[in-house]
């Protein structure tokens, strides 16, 4: 007798892949690269037609890094650089005494010239806040509430980094904003190339046919259970069900996590061919796997089209699971450079998600019955009804 994976069985084995036994898979790494053979492995033994989409970018890698403080000279502090962070060799750099957890706070206090500002994560976004933090020499982000370090970025207006940038742990950010009045920190980086690589699968016959995009790698360190090995898992579990005459496009994107770098690229390819017309709508679920999924309205640069909203929570509806919605402040995935030309998006995403972006986001905090439960809507007729609206 044949055994026949269930929906749910297949998404916990790609799951467990690729947060567990894989782990950490920023770019340029060896466990992005097998990320990478994994999800390519899947999509060839569905059969379906698939190509590799490719682009290089050159990055600024933390190598090496310590850091001491005041009241522990002798003993280095647990810090962790933000990805392509600028280099950072300082002795005795004075730290602000107070956390900027908002723009009003840097409003009200601007870090000085040469200091270190400590800056909760949450209210307000890394990439804002180095914009901000610029004046100070460095700046320590947290987020509040929660253990671990935050393994975020360290960009700036253009996607440059204005200031180098390192996570420390909450109780940290107490002790040094309590105790220290300065900290020695330094960041050794190499600038290389990387190479960044999609994976596009195509279904059924040509014309307009939905996009379903994700991301397989994560931030530096993180294992990336929620973000986004759950998106992955959801979207290979669909894939591995999708019939073949189904028009549809599957798209896991690279270099999400380093400023959208592979879908931007994948977009700019197919807008210089004139082929953005091969695609009806794009439907994103990123990050959606501790069980209170969003479904998001509008993002920071305006409402999502009407018409995919409308079949969404009329397929989210049926299957009597209604979604509650939201609009995003900050940050945004791979439906962004879609959006921005017009082709009508969907977002889906958990919120609140406090282990986004750290060492602590793991697999086992995963509800994999939630991800075989949006991995039905997705395939739904209701929901496919919105792809020739």
């Amino acid at each position: 007798m044949v055994h026949v994976l269930s929906l749910e069985d297949r998404i916990k084995g790609h799951l467990q892949r690729l947060a567990d036994d894989i782990g950490a898979r920023s770019i340029g790494t060896v466990g992005n690269a097998q990320a990478f053979e994994y999800v390519q492995g899947i999509v060839s033994s569905v059969g379906a037609r698939w190509r590799t989409h490719e682009t290089t970018s050159s990055f600024q890698v933390p190598e090496w890094w310590r850091c001491t403080n005041a009241a522990a000279v002798n003993e280095e502090l647990p810090i962790l650089p933000g990805f392509s962070t600028p280099p950072l060799d300082l002795q005795r750099m004075p730290v602000m005494q107070r956390v900027y957890a908002t723009v009003d706070d840097f409003i009200e206090t601007p870090p000085q010239p040469g200091s270190l500002a400590i800056v909760s994560l949450g209210r307000i976004h890394e990439t804002q806040a180095c914009l901000l933090a610029s004046p100070a020499a460095a700046i320590a982000w947290f987020r509040e509430g929660h253990r671990g370090l935050y393994s975020g970025n360290c960009m700036g207006n253009g996607r440059q980094p204005l200031v180098p940038g390192f996570a420390i742990e909450e109780d940290t950010a107490t002790e040094w904003i309590t105790y220290s009045t300065w900290v020695n920190a330094e960041i050794v980086v190499e600038k290389r190339p990387i190479t960044i690589r999609n994976i596009v699968v195509d279904f059924g016959a040509g014309g307009p046919k939905p996009c379903f995009v994700t991301h397989y790698d994560s931030k530096p360190m993180s294992p990336g259970g929620n973000d986004n090995a759950s998106g992955v898992a959801v979207l290979l579990a669909l894939l591995e069900t999708w019939p073949h005459d189904r028009s549809a496009r599957f798209i896991f994107f690279d270099g999400e996590e380093a400023g959208l770098q592979g879908s931007r690229a994948y977009v700019d390819d197919v807008v210089a061919r004139d082929l953005l017309g091969e695609i009806s709508c794009v439907i994103n679920p990123d990050s959606v796997g501790l069980g209170e999924l969003h479904l998001y309205a509008a993002d920071q640069f305006g409402p999502f089209p009407d018409t995919l909203l409308r079949h969404a929570r009329l397929a989210f509806d049926d299957c009597g699971w209604p979604l509650p919605e939201r609009a995003a402040r900050s940050g945004s995935s791979d439906y962004l450079p879609f959006h921005e030309l017009g082709v009508p998006c969907l977002f889906l995403s958990d919120f609140p998600n406090y282990v986004r972006h750290t060492t602590v986001d793991t697999a086992e905090l995963i509800d994999t019955t939630v991800l075989a439960r949006l991995a039905t809507v997705l395939a739904s007729g209701t929901l496919a009804n919105a792809w020739t609206s």
